[in-house]
């Protein structure tokens, strides 16, 4: 029932944007793109994510990563199955458990928007996508990588107890 109503909802959204006759379809990976009626592929790139209160849609012409997620998510207790030494060294820099477990989330929601920006089967969230400690508030713009190489524009928001990150590449190419 709480799918239904968040596809009902990205429905909505899209009915708006792009008018009748559009929906959301799934490639082999499950990133979503959108398709007419008629057969057309939309040219736009999209990426939605839920949390338990809030659903994001991201629509670019250039591919796009987004993720929401809630901060009292525990994040915390799997660090070791997505986060590298650098990122546990940061999260476990601060004293405050609130703090890591803000921390820990950023980390999280970050690498979920990276993997589904790349769109690439076998990558993991330990090894493959980084992100490097950086001054944070309610907001901020970082670099993530990928391999050790290309990185990908990240951008923070948070509001209330939920943190929304995009990521995306500032020349549309992919790693």
């Amino acid at each position: 029932e709480k799918r239904q109503r968040e596809q009902l909802i990205v429905h909505i959204i899209l009915k708006r944007i792009f008018g009748e006759g559009i929906r959301v379809m799934h490639r082999a990976s499950g990133a979503p793109y959108l398709k007419y009626f008629d057969g057309t592929e939309e040219n736009s790139q999209i990426s939605i994510s839920h949390s338990n209160k809030s659903i994001a849609v991201a629509i670019s012409k250039y591919p796009v990563g987004i993720d929401i997620e809630e901060i009292d998510r525990n994040q915390l207790e799997l660090i070791d199955k997505y986060t590298n030494p650098e990122e546990r060294e940061w999260i476990n820099s601060f004293e405050k458990e609130e703090e890591k477990r803000f921390i820990s989330s950023i980390i999280w929601s970050t690498k979920e928007a990276m993997y589904k920006l790349a769109d690439t089967e076998g990558l993991s969230f330990e090894t493959d996508i980084k992100v490097p400690p950086f001054k944070h508030t309610k907001s901020a713009q970082y670099l993530g990588k990928f391999k050790d190489r290309n990185a990908s524009e990240c951008t923070f928001f948070r509001e209330d107890n939920e943190i929304l990150v995009v990521s995306y590449f500032p020349s549309g190419a992919l790693p």
